[in-house]
């Protein structure tokens, strides 16, 4: 067992720890169209150059029929320009794109892994530097995960870098256009409903919305006073990783998150899910009412 845990593993161990477990054996996993062309996008916006990941968008983009490969490659050269423009805006220096951050638990004997979009410094709220970490997404709704997975990437930073000041957390959205009233209501809906499904875990959290030009950013703050809770928490996952692969009990855990699991199709725990979905969808011949025909 290779003790490392990056926010995936954690986030799919609680999940389904039968997913976990496909990670961690490398299995073949299955993409969609959508998250092809959001990896294509990253892909392009990390390179140096756009030649650089021609290959890497070529690869990513494979999965989409081919009748449909030249819009997706339109579409992905779009989001690229959005985060390349609002990159542009950024007030920051000593920005680092795609880097791996790490750090090492002696208590535990375990690595934490991140690696987020970008590290950078940038100035905090009281004038003074501070460290950034930003993620970039494809879509224009904030999602809870999104913000659990900040949060582990801030606790990551400052373990690795022995640092006792707030960190600067940004989710970067790249499909919100500022002009259209519907894309901006969607984007202030799912922060409320983020901001209300995360107070039971992460307590209560001020996000900033700052819009741009083709895309939004979504600020929030780590705070040092959650580093040993967090850390805490990360351990308590940790153990419950040991005792799985010490008994070899890797349980499926069906759910909502079935639907965007990229191990599904030869899940057969999903499989006797869907049918019993179908089963319950199928409709029922309605018979007719003899006395009123």
């Amino acid at each position: 067992m290779k003790k490392s845990l990056s926010f995936s593993d954690l986030w799919a161990f609680k999940e389904c720890p039968q997913q976990f477990l496909a990670r961690k054996q490398r299995r073949a996993r299955s993409v969609n169209a959508y998250q092809a062309m959001g990896d294509a996008a990253h892909a392009l916006y990390a390179a140096p150059d756009r030649e650089a990941a021609e290959s890497e968008v070529v690869k990513h983009l494979a999965v989409v029929p081919e009748q449909e490969r030249k819009a997706a490659r339109q579409r992905v050269e779009a989001l690229a320009q959005v985060a390349d423009d609002m990159a542009d805006d950024d007030e920051v220096k000593d920005r680092e794109k795609e880097t791996t951050i790490r750090f090492f638990d002696e208590k535990s004997g375990w690595w934490l892994f991140a690696k987020p979009d970008e590290v950078s410094l940038t100035m905090g709220r009281f004038g003074r530097e501070v460290v950034q970490v930003l993620d970039i997404k494809t879509g224009g709704r904030l999602k809870e995960k999104q913000v659990h997975q900040l949060y582990f990437f801030g606790l990551v930073a400052s373990l690795e870098r022995g640092y006792s000041g707030p960190v600067r957390l940004v989710v970067r959205l790249l499909a919100v256009d500022e002009k259209d009233p519907a894309a901006r209501q969607r984007l202030y809906r799912s922060v409320d409903s983020v901001r209300r499904y995360v107070r039971r875990s992460l307590g209560r959290i001020n996000f900033e919305v700052v819009l741009h030009s083709g895309g939004a950013d979504v600020v929030f703050w780590y705070s040092p006073k959650l580093t040993q809770p967090a850390l805490s928490q990360a351990r308590s996952v940790m153990r419950s990783i040991e005792a799985a692969y010490e008994k070899n009990s890797f349980p499926a855990k069906t759910g909502w998150h079935c639907e965007g699991c990229p191990f599904k199709g030869d899940c057969l725990a999903y499989q006797k899910r869907a049918a019993t979905a179908s089963r319950r969808l199928t409709v029922m011949p309605v018979r007719r009412n003899e006395e009123t025909a």
